[in-house]
């Protein structure tokens, strides 16, 4: 094993240990910690294994590993980003049917009149 092998199994196993800790610590909910750590898991075997990355990519019928790791990569980061702007959009309407009720509920007084003096 390799020293970037060695320092990177050991950082995603921290990473893994803070997730259950606030898990632990009633901070967040199961789903999204056992998600990614699932995905650390998996990064830790490639890295510990890197051979089976390009075995699975010979096998899907594509090249080399590396360019598998590219092309999940790639749709990883289209889901997320489709994901995130769904999220802003739904976000923005939430903002503006609070801000049209606040206004309906709590309307401004118009401003006062400005006395212009001779």
């Amino acid at each position: 094993m390799n020293l970037f092998q060695i320092l990177a199994i050991t950082g995603l196993l921290f990473l893994i240990v803070i997730e259950w800790l606030r898990v632990y610590r009633h901070q967040i909910a199961v789903g999204s910690p056992l998600f990614r750590s699932i995905i650390w898991l998996a990064a830790i075997g490639f890295i510990s294994f890197p051979d089976s990355l390009t075995y699975i990519a010979h096998w899907l019928g594509i090249g080399v590993g590396a360019n598998l790791l590219l092309y999940l990569l790639t749709l990883a980061f289209l889901a997320v980003s489709f994901m995130l702007y769904a999220r802003t959009v739904q976000l923005s309407r939430q903002m503006t049917q609070l801000v049209r009720h606040l206004a309906l509920s709590q309307p401004l007084p118009p401003p006062s009149a400005k006395k212009v003096h001779p």
